[in-house]
């Protein structure tokens, strides 16, 4: 895949949604129309779907450390793509005033 961006870290209490953007990988007109999005045992996919060209995916819990998350999608030329990604979960820290 050309460019991911990376993503923020997640706090083992925060429930929050990640997004792998294919629109820089896909050519012109070609849309997503099946994705699959599987996460590394330890944290909770909470809700997962999908728009033109990019996926969506909603986690919760997790402790600290790095999580393998994998997007599989099936598009419009009927080619199918996959890639991982690592989530990271740490505690986020407040500094005291």
């Amino acid at each position: 895949m050309t460019t991911l961006k990376k993503w923020s870290a997640k706090d083992p209490n925060d429930i929050r949604d990640y997004w792998f953007d294919w629109s820089l990988f896909l050519a012109d007109g070609v849309t997503i129309t099946a994705s699959t999005i599987t996460i590394a045992a330890g944290i909770t996919k909470v809700d997962d779907d999908f728009e033109d060209t990019r996926t969506r995916f909603r986690v919760s819990g997790g402790t600290i450390g790095n999580y393998a998350v994998t997007n599989l999608v099936v598009v419009s030329t009927g080619e199918q793509f996959e890639v991982t990604k690592i989530l990271k979960v740490k505690e986020r820290a407040e500094q005291a005033a």
